[in-house]
């Protein structure tokens, strides 16, 4: 059954409008102008917010002590407030373990408890803020199970994008050799390419795993409609 409009803008809230009574874990989305930029996860535990994400250049796990105006979160339902305490605990190893390398590539790949980066595939940790957050959402998940069908998407999402930047990142994986030269072009072929912070929020809304593209693809334009239109109303 397609989600209602009025559900999704009941559950899609600014952060500074959230009740921190209860310990969860939610999706965020950072919003400049009206449409959203960025991805990360906000943890609010024991009445504390913290907010959890890759920069682009680092990992790091902030305290809000002032709540930012421009961070729309969407919680997971997926993870009980009992295990809030173990995600943060695990965020935080993540911090000072996970060193992601910038760049548009999604495999089946998590994070296990110790913080290591595991890939299916074999691919070095490249990633975007979305795939970092699948990456944790999924490493905190029982037996690793698949959050996100990120084989459902292509490179033809990367085409508002800069044209080179596939060459670049293909030079970069050739150049740090961590993957055998026999698979990198089938890696290539089926890794590059962009999931929108919208999509990964849209994802909230859903509880069985793993989401398919087809599930989020009604949900986005929804969300960003939103985002959008309180953004102009404000």
């Amino acid at each position: 059954m397609p989600l209602e409009r009025n559900y999704i803008e009941e559950n899609l809230t600014l952060l500074t409008d959230c009740d921190n009574s209860e310990d969860f874990v939610a999706i965020a989305i950072m919003v400049r102008d009206g449409v959203g930029y960025h991805s990360g996860l906000v943890i609010c535990l024991k009445e504390h917010f913290y907010f959890f994400h890759y920069t682009g250049r680092k990992v790091e796990m902030q305290l809000l002590e002032e709540l930012p105006a421009d961070l729309y979160i969407k919680k997971l339902t997926i993870f009980e407030p009992s295990k809030v305490e173990y995600i943060k605990a695990f965020c935080e190893i993540l911090e000072e373990e996970a060193h992601p390398i910038y760049g548009w590539i999604f495999t089946d790949s998590f994070y296990t408890g110790d913080g290591t980066y595991y890939s299916e595939q074999g691919v070095p940790d490249i990633t975007t803020c979305v795939g970092f957050c699948i990456n944790v959402i999924r490493g905190a998940l029982y037996n690793n199970e698949v959050y996100i069908a990120t084989d459902e998407w292509d490179d033809t999402t990367l085409d508002d994008l800069q044209h080179n930047f596939t060459e670049n990142i293909t030079a970069q994986l050739a150049f740090l050799g961590e993957i055998d030269p026999a698979r990198l072009a089938v890696i290539t072929e089926r890794s590059f390419k962009r999931i929108m912070p919208s999509e990964l929020t849209s994802s909230g809304f859903f509880e069985q795993l793993p989401i398919k593209k087809n599930n989020i693809d009604p949900v986005n334009p929804i969300v960003t409609d939103i985002i959008l239109g309180r953004h102009i109303a404000s």
